[in-house]
C-alpha cells in the first residue's frame, strides 16, 4: 500500500505521491525518432523527446533546438489538468508557489541505461511522472534489487543531508525544486518511461 510521504531539509523539500490521471499522458509519447535529443542530456543508454515548450519562459533551458516542437492535438487540455493538480498539491504542502509550466519532455529508458546526477534551472520546480512498473522489486528480492532503475534524491542543507531514493510504478509522481541533484540508477526492468514538467515558480 503507497502512503504519500513529503521530504524536507532544511530550505528543501520532496513530495513523493500519485498522479491519478497519467494514462493521458500515454497517447503522446508516438514521437518521431528526428526529435530524440538524449545526446545534449546526462541520460546514458535512453532516449529523450521533447513534448512541449513554453517560448519565453523556456529561454533559459539549452535544449533550444526543440523550441518550435509542435505537441498532438489534446495536450493542452492534459498539460492544464496537471498544472491545476499539482498546484493545488503544492499548496496542500504549504509550499506557496505560484507554478508556470516552461518545458516538457519524456524520457524511455533501455535496460541498463541510467542519469547521471544532475539538477534542474535553479527557479524550477521539476515535476516526474513514472508510467510503467517496476517488476524486480518483489517483496521476495533481495534488498539491492530496489536500487536497479531508482531516481535518487541528495539533499541538503548547512548541517543536515537527506538521501531519498524512490523506484517506480504507473502514476508515481516526484514534485521537487528544480536545484535539487539527482538522477537514475541502471535500469533492469523496461519500459521505463517518465515524463517531467519543468515549472518556473514565485512566492504567492
Amino acid at each position: 500500500m503507497f502512503t504519500e510521504k513529503k521530504y524536507v531539509c532544511g530550505n528543501q523539500w520532496l513530495i513523493d505521491t500519485e498522479y491519478p490521471a497519467y494514462e493521458e499522458l500515454l497517447p503522446f509519447l508516438n514521437i518521431d525518432d528526428k526529435f530524440e535529443y538524449s545526446r545534449e542530456t546526462t541520460a546514458f543508454g535512453a532516449k529523450q523527446f521533447p513534448l512541449w515548450t513554453e517560448k519565453e519562459l523556456s529561454s533559459v533551458y539549452k535544449f533550444k533546438e526543440h523550441r518550435d516542437f509542435t505537441p498532438l492535438d489534446g495536450w493542452d487540455d492534459v498539460l492544464n489538468s496537471i498544472v491545476e493538480w499539482t498546484q493545488a498539491k503544492v499548496l496542500q504542502y504549504r509550499f506557496f508557489h505560484k507554478l508556470q509550466p516552461a518545458i516538457s519532455w519524456y524520457v524511455t529508458y533501455e535496460e541498463g541505461g541510467w542519469q547521471g546526477m544532475h539538477t534542474h534551472d535553479e527557479n524550477s520546480i521539476t515535476q516526474i511522472i513514472y508510467l510503467d512498473p517496476s517488476p524486480h522489486v518483489t517483496p521476495e528480492s533481495p534488498a539491492k534489487a530496489a536500487g536497479y532503475g531508482a531516481m535518487y534524491a541528495m539533499m541538503a542543507s548547512k548541517d543536515k543531508h537527506k538521501y531519498v531514493t524512490i523506484n517506480g510504478f504507473p502514476g508515481r509522481c516526484i514534485i521537487m525544486p528544480g536545484n535539487i541533484y539527482h538522477g537514475v540508477y541502471p535500469v533492469k526492468s523496461v519500459p521505463r518511461r517518465t515524463v517531467v514538467i519543468d515549472y518556473i515558480y514565485k512566492r504567492q
